[in-house]
């Protein structure tokens, strides 16, 4: 049973013709809800190109009568401080306009905070991630779109649950990174990944780069080349996540000065930047500090007891050898 507040000393309704409290309530002892006694506050949002209308206490951190300052979640909801807000948002002819996320976004959000039970698409969202045969970039992204979000309005408890979702689902990161990702999800990863706690953060890293990472022959596909350079190039990378930015700087740098990605993709000063760094950095090898040199003279398998393998099982872990350690001796 819903929990009831004693308002009892406040004004009870007043009846607009006789300027009295309704006769049926006169005699009686009013109380409001705790929860579920909303201030009035609707407003209208475009986002994209789709406008919602919405009653702002959807916004708050925690639901409830609380004296929350609307304008402050809606400057939560915006995000960024530097993007003035436009719109007064009383009419699908002036509404509050928010640039800063996109209409899935919000849509994924409400689903979360409205949903109901006996709904397929809510009772998806609350059992999907405990379905491994469930587990597609589309589930991942549902629940990366309602942690971002709940973050950025301090629904932490929200956040944390939406964490809990995405552990589950990059148990099966294997076959999560065989999709295609676009700039602007690997960006949502960084930043969910920068406000989590260590362990997970460094889940949602380790997820990034094995996304970009290059196949088995040291090649990045069309599509990973293509996403890695402009990551280099956005200017935001960096301070939404450094490792980010500095796995795809690595990548970019190995491609080499002689790649058409350097020459056809990158502007001048990023190319500035890149051939200062490929004339300053150091074989591994060669930086004592590290230590490494014993692994890059490391003795060759069949220096040890492999000779005494069957040919079948030498030549497996000779080519095993020569495709991983053997590459020590270039570091």
């Amino acid at each position: 049973m819903s929990p009831q507040v004693d308002v009892k000393a406040d004004p009870l309704p007043i009846d607009p013709v006789s300027n009295n409290p309704p006769a049926a309530l006169a005699g009686r002892i009013i109380t409001r809800d705790l929860t579920h006694y909303l201030d009035d506050g609707t407003t209208t949002l475009l986002i994209e190109n789709t406008l919602f209308k919405i009653h702002i206490s959807v916004l708050v951190p925690s639901i409830g009568p609380n004296k929350y300052d609307y304008e402050s979640c809606l400057k939560l909801l915006i995000g960024s401080s530097g993007i003035p807000a436009t719109g007064k948002g009383v009419s699908d002819v002036d509404p509050l306009v928010i640039s800063t996320l996109n209409a899935r976004q919000f849509r994924h959000l409400l689903l979360a905070l409205l949903g109901r039970p006996g709904d397929p698409f809510y009772m998806a969202l609350l059992t999907d991630a405990k379905d491994r045969c469930r587990h597609t970039q589309e589930v991942f992204i549902r629940y990366l779109d309602i942690g971002n979000l709940a973050d950025r309005l301090h629904m932490w408890g929200l956040a944390d649950w939406a964490q809990q979702q995405i552990e589950l689902l990059l148990k099966s990161a294997s076959q999560l990174i065989e999709n295609f990702w676009d700039e602007e999800t690997i960006l949502q990863i960084a930043t969910f990944g920068r406000a989590a706690e260590q362990e997970f953060s460094s889940q949602l890293h380790t997820f990034l780069r094995r996304i970009l990472k290059p196949d088995v022959h040291g090649n990045l596909t069309p599509h990973n080349l293509d996403l890695c350079v402009s990551l280099y190039g956005n200017s935001e990378v960096l301070g939404i996540n450094q490792e980010l930015f500095g796995w795809t700087f690595l990548l970019v740098l190995s491609l080499g000065h002689r790649s058409a990605a350097w020459s056809t993709k990158l502007s001048r000063e990023d190319r500035l930047v890149l051939y200062a760094a490929q004339a300053e950095l150091v074989k591994l090898s060669e930086y004592a500090p590290l230590g490494i040199s014993w692994l890059a003279q490391s003795r060759h398998p069949t220096n040890g007891l492999l000779h005494i393998c069957c040919s079948v099982c030498s030549a497996r872990c000779d080519e095993a050898w020569t495709t991983a350690f053997g590459k020590l001796g270039a570091l």
